[in-house]
């Protein structure tokens, strides 16, 4: 699949507020597959992962899998579904691993996010006031 180069001047596709580091999206734009191949095999930090460099590669937990999906923070997903920042953090670097209840509480947040963080939030007791 070749493409050729075009003048569509591409605007920044990442999320507002990332860095870029300064991308010339519109030179990005005006090459062809080819040459952005060619690119990317010359670039060394862009090269594929050897089997045992996958083998040995660390995968993310379901935690950090939903937390990711979701855009949430490490606090964000604290207040939401009261899971402690640091078990989280925990969790996602392989410190440690969920129990068999905790996995189930992730699964059922996995499948409906909303419904869990909605429920959660109607059986919270209320705040004292100061």
């Amino acid at each position: 699949m070749s493409k050729t180069p075009t003048s569509s001047k591409t605007a920044n596709p990442l999320p507002q507020g990332f860095d870029d580091g300064g991308m010339d999206w519109a030179a990005f734009d005006a090459l062809t597959d080819k040459q952005v191949a060619a690119a990317s095999d010359a670039d060394a930090d862009a090269q594929p992962l050897s089997e045992a460099q996958l083998a040995r590669a660390r995968r993310p937990g379901l935690a950090g899998v939903i937390r990711l999906r979701l855009g949430l923070t490490h606090a964000q997903f604290e207040q939401r579904y009261h899971i402690p920042a640091d078990t989280l953090l925990d969790w996602e670097l392989g410190r440690s691993r969920p129990d068999a209840a905790l996995q189930a509480y992730l699964t059922l947040i996995a499948g409906d996010p909303v419904e869990i963080a909605a429920r959660l939030a109607a059986n919270r007791p209320p705040v004292a006031a100061e």
